[in-house]
């Protein structure tokens, strides 16, 4: 009986604890003067934009697993990668969300792979993206700022980027001689 009920007794007092800790390093008053100059319509924008990129976010993680043949429902990607995103902004360090997505998902019933390489492919799919978003937009920086260094970078990254994905995307079509290699079993 005690170990069906001290666990959440013990999570509910280290909750209460830490955020009694937090707000009492915060200035309460001096927080809400200061929201209270904050623009309404860009609140409403901010929290519209943040919703919409957990759902993009999630239906890219959902793509991947689909590619990996998961049986893994829409609805559990995204209950899975919000999860993810909490994790990610509460736990200091920038993997704890994708470590505790990954867990989640291995206890939703995927296997360690599939869990472990999806949250991959989906990190390197994001890098990819924004490395892609930066180069197609760098003509406009540099229509403001013409003489800044390194103008190659991205774009070389863009080409790299694509080239290591249409790699990833062949490997399981390679002849079996090449099987026996570490890169080609992953």
């Amino acid at each position: 009986m005690v170990k069906r009920w001290l666990p959440w007794v013990l999570k509910g007092v280290l909750s209460v604890g830490l955020i009694w800790f937090v707000f009492g390093k915060v200035d309460l008053a001096s927080a809400w003067a200061q929201a209270k100059t904050l623009d309404p319509m860009m609140l409403v924008a901010t929290l519209v934009l943040g919703v919409i990129q957990v759902l993009v976010g999630a239906f890219r993680w959902w793509i991947v697993l689909r590619a990996l043949k998961a049986a893994f429902t829409a609805t559990q990607a995204f209950i899975v990668y919000y999860i993810g995103v909490f994790f990610a902004i509460v736990l200091p360090g920038a993997v704890g969300g994708d470590a505790v997505r990954m867990w989640k998902a291995r206890r939703s019933g995927l296997s360690l792979a599939a869990s472990v390489n999806s949250v991959m492919l989906e990190r390197i799919a994001t890098v990819l993206g924004l490395v892609l978003l930066v180069a197609a937009t760098q003509p406009l920086l540099l229509a403001r700022a013409p003489n800044i260094p390194g103008t190659w970078v991205f774009p070389l990254l863009s080409v790299l980027g694509v080239l290591g994905i249409l790699f990833l995307s062949v490997l399981d079509r390679l002849p079996a001689s090449l099987h026996h290699m570490r890169v080609v079993r992953g």
